[in-house]
This record gives C-alpha cells, sequence and structure tokens, in this order.
C-alpha cells in the first residue's frame, strides 16, 4: 500500500506535446490522495468496522433490537442506559448499550461473575463504556464495549456461573427501571459458560 501511495505521489506528469491538440493532463496529486484515501476507508470498514466489535459498528442496530444478538435483554439502568443484550466471546462478554437521552454524567459499568450464592469469582470495570464518556453521548448512541472475564485458576466450579451487571459513577449505583418500578442496582444477565 505504502509503495503505491510512494508511486502516485513522487511521479512527474508529463510535459504537454504542442505538437498535438487534444493533449491528456493527468489530474493533480490530490485527486491520487483522495482516491487512495477512500479505497484505504473502505478497506478499514470492511475488515474492521464491520466484522469486530467497535464503537462504530451501527450497522446491526434497529428500532426493535439488535440482529443476530446471542443474549437480548432490555435493562434500563436509570433512564440514562440500555443494555441491549450480550455475546460470549472467547475470554470475556461484550455488551451492547445505548443512550436513552443526552447525560450529564460519566457513568461507568461493571460486569461481574458470580456462583449461585453470590461469591464474585472475577469482575471487570469499564470507566468509560466504548471509551467514550457517557456524558458526551447524544440520544440514540449506541456502542459496544467488551468485559474480558479471567476466572483463577484455582477456582472450582461446583455449579452455574452468573453475569451480573451494573451502571454507577461517583455518587453511586443507578437504580434498574422497569414498568413496575424499582428493580435494584444489578441485572442477571443470565448463566455464562466459560
Amino acid at each position: 500500500m505504502m509503495a503505491v501511495a510512494y508511486l502516485f505521489f513522487t511521479r512527474t506528469p508529463p510535459k504537454p506535446n504542442p505538437s498535438t491538440r487534444h493533449t491528456f493532463l493527468p489530474p493533480p496529486q490530490w485527486v491520487y490522495g483522495a482516491i487512495l484515501a477512500m479505497v484505504v476507508a473502505l478497506a478499514v470498514r470492511w475488515v474492521w468496522l464491520e466484522h469486530f466489535p467497535s464503537p462504530w459498528r451501527y450497522t446491526r442496530l434497529s428500532e426493535t433490537g439488535i440482529a443476530h444478538i446471542q443474549h437480548p435483554v432490555q435493562v434500563n439502568f436509570g433512564n440514562e442506559l440500555q443494555l441491549l443484550g450480550w455475546d460470549a466471546q472467547r475470554g470475556g462478554v461484550l455488551l451492547y448499550w445505548q443512550a436513552l437521552r443526552p447525560m450529564q454524567r460519566n457513568y461507568s459499568a461493571g460486569l461481574a461473575l458470580l456462583t449461585a450464592d453470590g461469591t464474585k469469582v472475577a469482575q471487570d470495570d469499564a470507566y468509560h463504556l466504548a471509551r467514550i464518556p457517557t456524558a458526551n453521548w447524544q440520544l440514540g448512541f449506541y456502542t459496544t464495549y467488551l468485559h474480558l472475564i479471567s476466572i483463577p485458576p484455582e477456582f472450582q466450579p461446583t455449579g452455574d456461573l452468573h453475569l451480573s451487571v451494573s451502571v454507577y459513577d461517583a455518587q453511586g449505583n443507578l437504580d434498574i427501571v422497569t414498568a413496575q418500578g424499582l428493580a435494584g442496582y444489578y441485572a442477571d444477565l443470565g448463566v455464562y459458560l466459560p
């Protein structure tokens, strides 16, 4: 790719021949740069944005949810953030988030792996979901965040392991809002199979 760019930017355009009435003049060098930039942008989108988790992968989001999500959920945290679902990935859990309104505060999310009796086995906190402070999110902003789950090698599970997620800031946890009212701070996402 660099060799192609070098050839485009260093070649000298041919001098016009005065004996020829209709001489082709190559476009300015910035045109080559623009074409090259477009090719690189399309390659990045195809190779990375559309195939791997990233803050810019919007193509799966619709008004009714996310296509092909492994575990769809609808968890409303304080009428600020909505957890749309999660995917189990090698060594971690990918959470899907959406802003319910523009926010004034910066929230963090904690994902914990718990035993049936509530013992915490592992935890991963995201201080800025998608590495973007939530105070900068706009209404409807959609993103993903991959939480890495590292189970201690000495831990021997005797039953199912459950995922639990919460949203918080320096002032405390956000309540989970349901049609029946407030439902605590921690959402049980179901069984996690490492």
